[in-house]
């Protein structure tokens, strides 16, 4: 692979011999058909550092080459320092890993909230949205939904009020608008 931090290994490798399994770059060597076999679970896994923070790009592209390389009939003897002499063919295709996008996390740090004789609205301090893949200017769609049970009562939320208020903007301005979130 293109990549040095990208681990390529096999499913299954019974009937071959594998060097430097793991790495960006394997040596396997056996039986032609033991071979192809073997090549059919090529296994490929992004840089553990890939993906970590919300700036990272999106995707991360390599390129993996296989070279096939003739030892001719060989028993027990080493392999050759040198491949390069021997007759050869080879292969290169790209692979692309896309970011797994988890969904984003509503937290609440009340454990109930209630009103008074003095404010009929009901204050919701304490929530807030969190998203791992995301940026804090990135657009997010929020509903607020007041149960069919309810005996009655609406949300505010962003200057709505409504018994579904739906608003759609960057997470950062979710946040700040969750701190005047009110039941009326």
């Amino acid at each position: 692979a293109s990549d040095p931090g990208v681990a390529v290994s096999l499913a299954d490798g019974a009937a071959v011999r594998v060097w430097h399994e793991g790495t960006n770059s394997m040596t396997v060597t056996g039986q032609t058909e033991h071979v192809r076999t073997a090549l059919r679970g090529l296994i490929f896994r992004p840089p553990e550092q890939a993906f970590l923070a919300p700036e990272d790009p999106e995707t991360l592209s390599f390129e993996v080459a296989v070279v096939v390389v003739a030892l001719g009939q060989r028993f027990n003897d080493p392999m050759p320092a040198d491949l390069h002499a021997l007759p050869r063919d080879g292969v290169a295709f790209d692979v692309v890993f896309r970011r797994v996008n988890q969904a984003p996390h509503m937290f609440v740090d009340m454990a109930y909230f209630s009103g008074s004789q003095f404010d009929a609205s009901v204050a919701m301090p304490g929530l807030s949205v969190e998203d791992a893949d995301a940026r804090l200017d990135d657009e997010f769609e929020i509903t607020f939904q007041v149960s069919e049970e309810s005996p009655g009562g609406a949300v505010r939320f962003a200057g709505i009020e409504g018994t579904s208020v739906t608003r759609r903007m960057p997470l950062k301005r979710i946040n700040q608008e969750l701190e005047h979130l009110r039941f009326v």
